[in-house]
């Protein structure tokens, strides 16, 4: 069960609660016009995951001096990106 307001994902699973937190946009945002990662702050985050809807990891990506990721091989879906201290971006291709 999840409710989501601007700035948090509230989660439910199993009885446990927890909130995750959103990337900010300033730091990091997918561009779907060119079907990539924009990343404006390197060494913020050294790594991140992508993940289809039903929780199937898709993508692995190395976040180091990186400003540009291309997310072109990623089929038409919604996604959950997952950076290595749990930050997320929800995002639609």
């Amino acid at each position: 069960t999840y409710l989501q307001s601007n700035d948090i994902l509230v989660s439910c699973t199993g009885g446990t609660m927890g909130v995750e937190s959103f990337v900010n946009p300033s730091e990091m945002y997918v561009n779907k016009a060119t079907k990539s990662l924009v990343v404006n702050k390197s060494g913020v985050y050294e790594s991140a995951s992508v993940y289809d809807v039903t929780g199937k990891t898709v993508m692995n990506i190395k976040l180091t001096n990186a400003s540009n990721v291309d997310l072109s091989k990623l089929t038409t879906g919604v996604y959950i990106l997952v950076t290595n201290d749990n930050k997320i971006i929800k995002f639609m291709l």
